[in-house]
């Protein structure tokens, strides 16, 4: 367990000798907890936290709702961050590619700590359980490490030193939560990225949040880049035709995007989707020249 005590960072280790000692180990856990104002883990919320608050019901006979606490869980915003450049989102994964962390020969795997720890019940052995303390130290020291990179880069202004696929977490962060300017210079950055699939899912999302705020002219342009980088793609076409049909008003653009949306379509393999989509195309063509034999077409 590590916190921020003053102008330090603390760290604490807590060892249990014998497992009849549980109850008192998490009396002392309890108190450092109830002195905190929150949780930093990794991954914390689905694993450690729920554990915890079985450990303390069962040895305790205590109900503690840790999970209504406040509580930073970094493996998500680690995900949202560099899913989309690294192998895998592990704290190890991160530690080596992000951190620039190299741990020492002493460590061991993770999954090796169980065995270990019943290995020192059978024989009273500590030697070994050095190697798990230095790999719960750097568990923790790490989360130090990360939450300063992840806070870096969603600082104000930072969005122009991020790579596209940052940028572009970024903006699903603040569109998330609701600070529209903010995602939008972040799409702004991740729609340049030099990362062609990075690019065409910026813009797909970036899209998608114009539309929704009435941006429909700037969607378009945005619409015809998405075009222009997937074009086995027919979401883009579909839109463009959805915007010229109802907001431009030019029914010969509806028809030919709609024609391109069935060409993208033709590509798709044979499936109820494929025949869902193209029915819907082919009603929306319809009703386009439909439309144009009234004369509803602008000259």
């Amino acid at each position: 367990m590590g916190s921020f005590e003053q102008d330090a960072f603390v760290l604490r280790k807590y060892f249990l000798h014998d497992p009849g000692e549980e109850a008192a180990m998490l009396d002392v856990l309890g108190a450092r907890i109830d002195s905190s104002q929150g949780f930093v883990s990794f991954n914390g919320r689905v694993f450690d936290i729920p554990l915890m608050e079985m450990r303390f019901r069962m040895s305790l006979r205590k109900r503690v709702h840790l999970a209504g606490r406040p509580h930073l869980d970094l493996l998500f915003p680690a995900r949202r961050l560099w899913k989309r450049v690294l192998p895998n989102c592990s704290l190890g994964t991160l530690e080596s590619s992000i951190l620039g962390v190299q741990r020492s020969d002493e460590d061991v795997p993770g999954e090796w700590i169980p065995g270990m720890y019943l290995d020192y019940l059978r024989t009273g052995d500590l030697s070994e359980l050095k190697r798990v303390v230095y790999h719960n130290a750097i568990d923790i020291l790490s989360l130090v490490g990360l939450s300063v990179e992840i806070f870096n880069r969603h600082e104000a202004g930072a969005v122009q030193t991020l790579t596209g696929a940052e940028a572009l977490g970024v903006a699903r962060w603040h569109e998330g939560a609701g600070r529209a300017k903010s995602a939008e210079s972040a799409f702004l950055t991740a729609v340049e990225s030099e990362d062609g699939a990075v690019r065409v899912e910026a813009l797909r999302h970036w899209t998608a949040h114009l539309k929704r705020s009435g941006q429909r002219e700037t969607a378009a342009q945005a619409w015809e880049q998405w075009h222009d980088l997937a074009h086995a793609d027919p979401r883009p076409c579909v839109e463009l035709a959805k915007y010229h049909e109802w907001q431009t008003k030019d029914l010969a653009q509806a028809a030919d995007w709609s024609q391109r949306a069935l060409i993208c379509l033709s590509h798709w393999p044979s499936d109820w989707r494929r025949e869902q989509v193209w029915s819907e195309i082919e009603h929306r063509i319809s009703r386009i020249v439909h439309k144009s034999g009234r004369g509803e077409s602008p000259e």
